[in-house]
């Protein structure tokens, strides 16, 4: 897979959007009617981010607020997403809107949150699922201490429909991808049986982390990111011909997008299909001043 790239294309730019120096990440896309959403994860820093919601005429933007207040905000002192709040996917079903996201409690461990609102009141209207967090920490190995992410679509056979791949986080402090399934987009989610669907290599060492997944041209394909020693982060690709896998990575020892030689990390990625063609949005790191700085979100196009 090789993706056209130009820096300068950036279709989101964080500091313009919540402020110099923000933290602003993920980028999870949809359509409505003539307007494309665009949700993303922006705070104050990685431990204070909350979810907010952009629009466009276009894929490439510009992108505005739909408000400038999140439409999804951590939670109390004691709930599970009380520190920070990161983007799984957002999908429409029957009438209702859903947003999984993943929050993290004060023990600094994450799972999974459902927020939904009706089609009457999107954009807005956004309330957290009351019988969350709806995907925990599991076992006592791969991933014993946290869920990072959940990416689902409705692409499963009759009675697991709402199929999903996920990131658990071991006692290890790697990251595995795992698949799960479910007959409603509410949950509950069961865990299916060849988990772990994908693990660590050399380049990405620390193993598969934030994921999202699409079905495209009757496969199964999903990106992530990953590093191969602290926080330096690339995009690994992998794909399968069913949702019951197995998954094999795109390339086995190499990333599918890396800009380690322009100076860039790429993160979070995103997958969009329209008219026959795939994109890919990511999150791109700069360092400014010294301080990193998640800023910018790019927009590529898959190239045959």
């Amino acid at each position: 897979m090789q993706w056209e790239y130009n820096k300068e294309d950036f279709v989101v730019d964080g500091d313009a959007l919540f402020g110099e120096g923000a933290r602003t990440e993920d980028s999870k896309i949809t359509k409505s009617g003539d307007n494309y959403y665009m949700a993303v994860s922006s705070g104050i820093d990685g431990n204070h981010m909350d979810i907010y919601l952009l629009k466009s005429k276009s894929l490439h933007g510009p992108w505005e607020k739909v408000q400038d207040k999140p439409i999804i905000s951590r939670g109390n002192f004691y709930d599970f997403d009380f520190r920070y709040l990161r983007l799984g996917g957002i999908n429409f079903d029957n009438g209702t809107w859903f947003i999984y996201y993943s929050g993290q409690n004060l023990l600094r461990q994450d799972s999974v949150g459902l927020a939904i609102t009706s089609a009457k009141d999107f954009p807005f209207g956004w309330k957290k699922y009351n019988k969350n967090p709806i995907l925990e920490k599991n076992g006592d190995s791969w991933e014993s201490t946290s869920i990072l992410t959940l990416s689902v679509k409705k692409i499963g056979s009759v009675g697991k429909e709402w199929y999903g791949h996920y990131t658990g986080k071991g006692k290890d402090k790697k990251y595995h991808l795992g698949a799960c399934y479910s007959n409603s987009p509410y949950g509950p989610f069961f865990r299916c049986e060849n988990n772990p669907i994908l693990g660590r290599g050399d380049w990405d060492f620390n193993g598969p982390a934030r994921a999202d997944i699409i079905k495209f041209e009757d496969k199964i394909y999903g990106a992530y990111e990953s590093a191969k020693s602290g926080p330096v982060f690339q995009i690994g690709g992998y794909s399968g011909d069913t949702t019951g896998g197995p998954f094999e990575k795109i390339f086995s020892d190499l990333p599918f997008l890396s800009g380690l030689d322009k100076g860039l990390q790429f993160a979070n990625p995103c997958f969009w299909q329209e008219d026959g063609k795939l994109y890919l949005f990511v999150g791109r790191k700069i360092t400014s001043n010294q301080t990193p700085c998640w800023r910018y979100i790019d927009f590529l196009t898959l190239k045959y």
